[in-house]
């Protein structure tokens, strides 16, 4: 009965927004961009901008809701990421970038990258650096990631050659 009353409130509070909002756009923003005249503000190019930002707004929250419902009805539901998963391949990203860094010759040394990495950055510095974070990760268990990443996202997640030429040497 709970979870009856909450959807029931979702969907009230859904058609409030969905219906509502449009409604006191129109009853707020009864002025027209080009009604005004440059020279003179009264406050109506504000009012003018902020109605059209609001219909932006609730044009792109219809738009997701109704994509949603329907992704919902085919049985094809976005799945949920967690932040961390989120985290861990933020920082894949950059330790491959790193490494592909080091291979285009960019950066010499691996300490370079790390100090700019940490001071440009603001990576976490009792990390050391991504490229010490990825050996103490294990270039091996980084490189496998990568493989993984890439078959399940796609290209953007290949891993460097440098890499899969160092990761036997962690």
């Amino acid at each position: 009965m709970r979870r009856w009353l909450r959807g029931l409130g979702a969907l009230i509070a859904l058609a409030g927004v969905l219906v509502g909002a449009p409604l006191l756009l129109l009853a707020w923003g009864r002025l027209r961009l080009w009604t005004w005249e440059p020279g003179f503000d009264d406050g109506s190019l504000l009012l003018a901008v902020l109605t059209t930002a609001g219909w932006l707004a609730w044009a792109a929250f219809t738009g997701t809701t109704i994509l949603e419902a329907i992704r919902r009805e085919s049985g094809h539901a976005a799945r949920s990421i967690r932040g961390e998963e989120i985290a861990r391949r933020l920082v894949l990203r950059m330790v491959n970038e790193a490494f592909f860094i080091l291979e285009e010759g960019i950066a010499q040394r691996e300490s370079d990258l790390d100090v700019a990495v940490v001071l440009g950055l603001r990576f976490p510095d009792f990390r050391g650096g991504v490229l010490k974070y990825a050996k103490d990760l294990g270039l091996g268990a980084v490189y496998d990631e990568l493989q993984k990443l890439a078959a399940q996202c796609g290209e953007r997640f290949s891993p460097c050659e440098r890499l899969r030429t160092m990761k036997g040497t962690d």
